[in-house]
């Protein structure tokens, strides 16, 4: 548009020299303004944004490079006629007065700022300040109560342990002396057994020598028979051969138990020992019954051969042999009597001895675990009292410390807030004396809002009077609008019936609408999860350094991925494999991990190996598990230092599958 004039202008903001441009607007004239005085293009200026300040301005016309300051209104009005630009630019440009006021209110702003946030700081400071001294108080407090407490706990248990351990001593004391008693019974009952089994020993002796005198009779007796029969003589002799070794052995058993008796009475009172010793006399009385039996049984035997020897060989001493057999039978039933007696009177001592002795080790053994007990109620009462005078201790020391940090603390502050008076002091003052002119302008215009106030509350009084008056007319139609209210209720009640039975009708179609969102739902669901991604690619590079580096990091990891709505994957793979004993070398292997419960078909290659698809199914473990591929002439597939794993999730088993789409890693 050449020499046609300007059909309006693009204002710019200018703060500077060196600032950027800042677009305001455009400003369009219209066809009936023929104006193009500096006023009329301010007033349009100020038109366009609240952002453009009201102050002093220079307009300066930009065009083809040339700039033309708009002085007055007829270079303006000449500019636009003149333009060869249809928009021509206005720059609009602050005055040196405009920027200084607008620099004073900043700082003014400014510095008021800061005074208000170093005063909300020192308030937040001694807030701070006191809730510190505040909580020390409740900290000593609290520590003082607590120590109380401790105080009011160890004193009843220190009297508690004083009362136990003098009870512990007295036991221990009436415990000692019952032992002490318990070992004199027991010396005195062992001397009595000594004195008794002297007295059995005495007893049986006596008869055992009664036994001999009859059985020497009854062999003179036998000798004066047999001088009728020299041909019993060797058979006699045999019989009083045998009845001479019962009666050794006899004496044999009666000489050791005499000697068990005498070592019993010699040996120090044990109860193990005298256990050991009451069981050997039981054994010993054992084999002296079996002996006196086999004795018996062989003296029955020489009875029976004698009696039939006698009868055959002479019917004349018929009366002699009864009275001899009489006799023999006679002393043989008084000694089994009074054998019987001894073994049952030994017996009964015995066993009302030994009952005794495991009553008194009983005795003993519960006394022994009431006193290791008490010493353990003992060693745990002095580790709790340890333990509470370390905890005492430990109180103490935060105590200290949070004092000193306390201590630190005011003194900073202190310390801070003499700085703030010194500082900011002078500026405080300058601040006060501003704000006493605000107050002053502030004054001013509540005053005129005062005035203005008052005149308000005289056109209130002049509109409630009025409005009185249309009260009372209202009041007059009052009458005539009950009945339009009847006729208002009658049609509420036809559309509340009408609101219920549309409530229904959209009530079932909201239920339609969620039937058909969950639809639509389920279609988006399957959508996106079709749209996922089903194949990643995980380049490796630099891998001949990797290679010479294996010893460091045997093994490369890649980032967790998705695959067709399979979350959280990862691979790593294993220059070596995994155990060089086991697999062969130059045998790689590739580890695919995925998460608990997932059912899918993957493959994994290197290159263009692949081992062919395979079916994960991971639901019954817990947490991450893989698995193992192992791919044996894998550097075969190595192209320009660099080596390519694909994992490919052919079907997800557990959501419908979507299309082939690949994703890529790549590892430096």
């Amino acid at each position: 548009m050449s020499g046609g004039g300007a059909q309006g202008f693009r204002i710019f903001l200018v703060d500077g020299e060196d600032s950027d441009k800042k677009l305001a607007g455009s400003v369009t004239f219209h066809a009936s303004q023929k104006e193009r005085d500096i006023s009329s293009l301010l007033g349009q200026v100020f038109s366009l944004s609240d952002d453009v300040p009201r102050a002093e301005y220079t307009l300066v016309a930009v065009e083809n490079g040339r700039r033309v300051p708009l002085t007055d209104d007829q270079v303006a009005t000449s500019f636009f006629q003149d333009a060869v630009t249809a928009y021509p630019m206005i720059e609009l440009h602050k005055s040196n007065s405009a920027k200084e006021q607008e620099d004073v209110k900043r700082r003014k702003s400014m510095r008021k700022d800061q005074v208000d946030m170093l005063e909300n700081e020192n308030r937040e400071l001694k807030r701070g300040a006191q809730l510190v001294e505040r909580k020390m108080e409740e900290f000593k407090a609290e520590t003082k109560r607590q120590l109380d407490e401790i105080r009011g706990v160890l004193v009843p248990i220190e009297r508690n342990v004083k009362q136990f351990m003098s009870q512990i001593e007295v036991d221990t004391a009436e415990s000692r002396c019952s032992m002490e008693v318990k070992m004199q019974n027991m010396q005195r009952i062992t001397e009595e057994t000594s004195e008794r089994a002297t007295e059995l020993e005495r007893n049986f002796k006596r008869e055992v020598g009664g036994f001999q005198s009859d059985v020497l009779k009854l062999t003179s007796k036998i000798a004066k028979l047999s001088e009728n029969n020299a041909e019993s003589e060797e058979q006699r002799n045999n019989w009083l051969e045998n009845i001479k070794k019962g009666f050794q052995s006899v004496k044999e058993s009666v000489s050791e138990s005499t000697r068990d008796v005498g070592r019993l009475k010699s040996e120090k009172l044990d109860v193990s020992k005298f256990q050991a010793a009451v069981d050997t006399l039981t054994k010993r009385c054992e084999s002296l019954e079996s002996e006196l039996k086999v004795s018996n049984d062989a003296r029955d035997k020489i009875h029976r051969e004698l009696l039939t020897r006698i009868d055959a060989d002479t019917v004349s001493n018929s009366e002699a042999m009864q009275r001899l057999d009489h006799r023999v039978r006679q002393d043989m039933t008084n000694m089994e009597a009074r054998r019987k007696a001894y073994n049952e009177e030994l017996d009964q001592l015995l066993e009302l001895r030994l009952a005794e002795i495991r009553a008194v080790v009983g005795k003993v053994e519960g006394e022994k675990a009431d006193i290791l007990e008490v010493e353990d109620v003992r060693a745990g009462v002095s580790t709790e009292l340890k333990t509470l005078e370390n905890g005492l201790a430990v109180v103490n020391g935060k105590y200290d410390v949070v004092k000193k940090e306390h201590d630190e603390f005011v003194e900073v502050h202190q310390n801070r807030v003499a700085e703030f008076e010194k500082e900011f002091g002078k500026a405080l003052v300058q601040t006060k004396l501003e704000f006493q002119l605000e107050s002053q302008k502030t004054e001013e215009g509540y005053l005129a809002s005062t005035k203005m106030l008052n005149v308000l509350q005289k056109e209130l009084g002049d509109f409630v009077t009025q409005n009185g008056r249309h009260i009372s007319l209202l009041q007059h139609e009052h009458q005539g609008l009950k009945e339009g209210i009847l006729l208002l209720d009658s049609a509420k009640n036809t559309m509340s019936k009408n609101m219920k039975s549309f409530v229904g009708d959209y009530q079932g179609f909201v239920d339609e609408q969620d039937i058909w969102n969950e639809d639509a739902t389920k279609k988006i669901t399957n959508i996106l999860q079709a749209m996922q991604p089903t194949k990643l690619e995980w380049r490796i590079e630099a891998i001949s350094r990797k290679l010479a580096d294996v010893g460091n990091t045997p093994c490369i990891r890649s980032e967790s991925f998705r695959l067709n709505s399979v979350p959280d994957l990862r691979l790593d793979f294993f220059l070596e494999g995994l155990d060089s004993r086991i697999y062969q070398e130059g045998v790689s292997a590739v580890r695919l991990y995925a998460p608990k419960g997932s059912k899918f078909k993957y493959e994994v290659a290197i290159g263009r190996i692949c081992d062919g698809t395979k079916i994960f199914e991971g639901s019954t473990s817990e947490g991450l598990f893989w698995v193992d591929l192992f791919f044996p002439d894998w550097q075969s597939e190595i192209s320009l230092d660099t080596i390519t794993i694909s994992c490919e999730i052919v079907e997800n088993m557990l959501s419908p599958a979507g299309q082939a789409k690949m994703v890529k890693l790549r590892t430096e």
